[in-house]
């Protein structure tokens, strides 16, 4: 089974927005307590660029599946401090990371097609959904390149038409969520850290405090942010946990 991502297999230090010239930067104006001063971070990815085992290791019908953005990829924390781990941590269960940095609710959407055409039957999966105004591009050898409105965006890139349009993206997203909902024969939860699709589709918003190491300056938002951090993993995995429990008594 080939996965669409972006990432080569690998571990690396550094990933994503959380690169090493922003941390040296954050070292210089960071107080002496910061706790990514001296705490490292390590991103372990399998031969197909996922931050979970290799797939054919993988027990996938006693399996917990986690699809998400970079939020739930836990771009800025250690491998240990994402929640998929940590949920597995608290429910003794297997619980599969197949979040990719930047990703989109299009992205999840075709990956969610790869995995049942696989007949891949998990016990249960849950969904973090990225903003809606993110779209992916694809090309041939299964690799993909996510696209949105940040960085030095152009207004004729696929990402700037593919938000700017007055009804594409929200759209899209709701009958994506309807979509992979209806794919599985399995348990399915829906969250989102976004607070606008949160009310658009009616699904929970996770809260995402800025506690990770990739701390930068937005200038579109006017202020100092960051991914999602340890304690906030923490406290997402804990709802999952519960939600599980309470809603399809499954761990």
């Amino acid at each position: 089974m080939q996965l669409l991502s972006q990432y080569p297999g690998g571990t690396y230090s550094f990933m994503g927005i959380d690169t090493e010239s922003l941390f040296n930067d954050n070292l210089k104006n960071m107080p002496s307590d910061w706790r990514w001063r001296n705490e490292k971070v390590t991103y372990t990815l399998n031969s197909q660029g996922f931050r979970c085992a290799e797939f054919e290791t993988i027990d996938w019908n006693n399996s917990i599946l986690v699809i998400g953005d970079s939020t739930a990829f836990g771009t800025g924390v250690d491998d240990s401090q994402t929640c998929a781990k940590l949920l597995a941590d608290l429910t003794n269960q297997s619980v599969i990371n197949l979040s990719q940095d930047a990703a989109s609710a299009m992205y999840l959407w075709a990956n969610t097609s790869i995995l049942v055409e696989n007949n891949i039957k998990p016990k249960g999966v849950i969904y973090i959904w990225p903003s809606s105004s993110r779209v992916v591009e694809f090309s041939s050898n299964n690799r993909v390149q996510h696209r949105g409105v940040w960085g030095n965006v152009i207004e004729n890139s696929l990402g700037f038409q593919w938000c700017m349009h007055p009804h594409q993206s929200d759209q899209f997203y709701k009958y994506a969520i309807k979509s992979v909902t209806a794919m599985w024969r399995c348990n399915v939860l829906h969250y989102t850290w976004s607070r606008a699709e949160a009310k658009m589709c009616n699904i929970s918003q996770l809260l995402a405090d800025d506690l990770g190491r990739d701390r930068r300056y937005d200038p579109l938002l006017k202020r100092y942010t960051a991914h999602t951090g340890p304690e906030m993993h923490y406290a997402w995995a804990q709802i999952f946990k519960k939600d599980l429990y309470n809603i399809y008594n499954i761990v």
